[in-house]
């Protein structure tokens, strides 16, 4: 009998013993699903709007802040949840500082032209209308804003 075939078969069988009782050091990884911010918003404005317990929607609106303070779409989020619970100087604050961030935001322009009118802040009320009025394109609306300003001025001299 030649030794060379014998030979292999007796290593082949070692080399299967060998991986066989070796142990198995594979271990099957996790896919990791990373959230963005805008899909972090979006899940805290459903979060807020769909549940009867909106607070776990504004921790995570609040949490995306302290990631991100000048993220505008998160800000704008509580500045509009804060209109909608009537806190109102809670929502100037908000849309306050979105203006701050970008002076030519025109949600929170209108907002804040809005608010200020509600709460009866005529100072602020009439800054808001010309600033509004700086962004404004549409030529109705800027004939309505220069109006509204117009009255402004005559309760200002009246006053």
């Amino acid at each position: 009998m030649k030794k060379g075939p014998v030979i292999a078969i007796i290593v082949s069988v070692c080399l299967l013993v060998a991986m066989l009782l070796l142990p198995i050091t594979h271990t099957p990884t996790k896919e990791v699903i990373t959230e963005s911010v805008d899909q972090k918003i979006e899940r805290a404005i459903n979060m807020v709007t769909s549940s009867p317990s909106p607070m776990p929607g504004i921790m995570l609106l609040r949490e995306v802040l302290e990631e991100d303070p000048e993220n505008i779409k998160a800000l704008s989020a509580l500045g509009l949840f804060s209109i909608q619970s009537n806190q109102l100087v809670k929502a100037i604050a908000r849309f306050e500082q979105i203006v701050d961030i970008d002076s030519q935001n025109y949600l929170a322009l209108e907002k804040l032209v809005d608010l200020y009118k509600v709460t009866k802040d005529t100072i602020n009320w009439t800054q808001s209308l010309q600033n509004l009025y700086q962004v404004e394109t549409d030529e109705e609306r800027l004939k309505r804003i220069k109006s509204t300003l117009k009255e402004l001025e005559h309760e200002f001299v009246k006053s």
